[in-house]
């Protein structure tokens, strides 16, 4: 090569830029081929953090699935509540009507007390009457009574469905966050993924620039 060299110095320096240039450019393939493999490692970070989000948000799901389920219970609680309610209502004007008669049979007796020297019979068979009603009235009012017991247990079924349904939604809140960091540390790995990819970038500019 030197005895080349003596005679050809023209082709000599020639191969030896040519030969720095292959040099260069390889070192510059190698660097970009360790970027990509950089980027594609950020890439399945990024895909792993993704699965992780999918998964709580699923967890999210199933936990309102489970707060509407519960809201279901709460409303048929709800309506036996209002069933009943219609119940005692409806004993209410029962009660209401008994004691109209019983009114009613008040007067009757009233008017029977002004009488009561020529028809004392009569008086006493709508006494008779009056506490056969009165004996109505108080069955009545311990049906309401009852009814109404059982009305204070459904509410508080109700209230402790509702108890278990802010349970619930303190979960679903809990998971929410839970969420929002996920999606937090998903888009600083795209961040981290977007600089890695100018780096890239920056690093095939300047292979094709020298």
């Amino acid at each position: 090569m030197l005895y080349l060299c003596g005679f050809y110095p023209g082709i000599c320096l020639a191969t030896e830029e040519k030969t720095r240039e292959n040099l260069s450019q390889a070192s510059h393939i190698n660097i970009v081929n360790a970027d990509i493999n950089i980027v594609n490692a950020d890439i399945n970070i990024v895909n792993a953090d993704i699965n992780i989000v999918n998964a709580d948000i699923n967890r999210v799901n199933a936990d309102i699935n489970i707060v509407n389920a519960d809201i279901n219970i709460v409303n048929a609680d709800i309506n036996i509540v209002n069933a009943d309610i219609n119940i005692v209502n409806a004993d209410l004007n029962i009660v209401n009507a008994d004691i109209n008669i019983v009114n009613t049979d008040i007067n009757i007796v009233n008017a029977d007390i002004n009488i009561v020297n020529a028809d004392i019979n009569i008086v006493n068979a709508d006494i008779n009457i009056v506490n056969a009603d009165i004996n109505m009235v108080n069955a009545d009012i311990n049906i309401v009574n009852a009814d109404l017991n059982i009305v204070n247990a459904d509410l508080n079924i109700v209230n402790a469905d509702l108890n278990m349904v802010n349970a619930d939604l303190n979960i679903v809140n809990a998971d929410i966050n839970i969420v929002n960091a996920d999606i937090n540390i998903v888009n600083a790995d795209i961040n981290i993924v977007n600089a890695d990819i100018n780096i890239v970038n920056a690093d095939i500019n300047i292979r094709y620039t020298v």
